[in-house]
């Protein structure tokens, strides 16, 4: 058998959405890499729809004497079927969101709008894994540090040690559905960050926070 033929037969026992529907997904990595579409599973079935809702921003320039301020805006995150996604070569399987939030006018500061991925998966061993696209094509990886399933309540940490003149922080993403809500799918939305050693913190408090409905 010719290596042209050997190559033709691989090609051949490729699964058929492999052949359809091949993906660059170098945008999730921030390097080359080829992903394919896959059925989102039932878990990611709860995800499909536009979710949107508002929100609210702490403004650190603003905050002053002990009293926190915090931008309003608006976010919106749409999940498709084409956005379950699987890299073969990494082993990870996910879905893409495609967020904005708008944020108008607010004290001075002029309005404008942000894009990014915000990224669901697990990884090769099943661990799972929160990962955030910004604009800048910045990429940040949370992981699972608590999850409670009957609740539908999880949180996502992301350390990023100290660098330069710049001290060791931690984010804490805390999503948990909302069970007071009826006819409605809705998610809370806590996100809190801690600059400095834990016990020794420079500051540790809410960088944001808010809800966001399934509008399907």
């Amino acid at each position: 058998m010719t290596f042209r033929e050997k190559g033709l037969l691989l090609f051949l026992d490729l699964p058929s959405f492999a052949l359809a529907d091949g993906v660059d997904c170098a945008e999730v990595y921030g390097k080359a890499a080829q992903c394919v579409r896959v059925p989102c599973d039932a878990k990611y079935q709860t995800f499909l729809g536009t979710w949107k809702g508002p929100f609210h921003a702490y403004v650190r320039d603003l905050s002053k004497d002990g009293k926190a301020v915090f931008r309003p805006y608006e976010n919106t995150t749409i999940y498709k079927t084409e956005d379950c996604l699987k890299n073969p070569e990494a082993g990870e399987t996910f879905i893409i969101g495609h967020m904005s939030d708008s944020y108008p006018e607010f004290s001075g500061l002029p309005a404008h709008s942000d894009h990014s991925l915000l990224i669901t998966g697990s990884s090769a061993d099943g661990s799972p894994f929160l990962r955030i696209v910004d604009e800048k094509k910045r990429i940040s990886t949370y992981q699972m540090e608590y999850q409670n399933k009957a609740a539908g309540l999880a949180i996502w940490t992301l350390p990023v040690p100290a660098h330069d003149s710049s001290p060791d922080m931690l984010y804490s993403t805390i999503d948990g559905r909302d069970l007071t809500t009826e006819g409605m799918d809705r998610r809370n939305v806590t996100i809190t960050l801690r600059v400095g050693p834990k016990g020794q913190a420079y500051f540790e408090g809410i960088v944001g926070y808010g809800f966001h409905v399934r509008q399907m």
